[in-house]
């Protein structure tokens, strides 16, 4: 599992203890992270550097 500053802007990360999916928006901006929800269509914010939770879903394909 990471914390949400270890993934891309972009990247589809799901929450390990509610299963719940993020698109990240923004990494880390002075410490905390923007998050999409996919469920309920809003952006969240969250600690950046602690919340160990997190996992990035496979099979994405990442574009240079």
């Amino acid at each position: 599992m990471m914390n949400p500053c270890d993934f891309k802007t972009g990247d589809i990360i799901e929450d390990f203890y509610t299963k719940d999916h993020y698109k990240v928006v923004e990494p880390d901006k002075r410490g905390m992270a923007i998050l999409y929800n996919l469920s309920t269509r809003k952006n969240e914010g969250w600690n950046a550097e602690n919340n160990f939770r997190f996992t990035k879903l496979e099979g994405q394909l990442e574009l240079f």
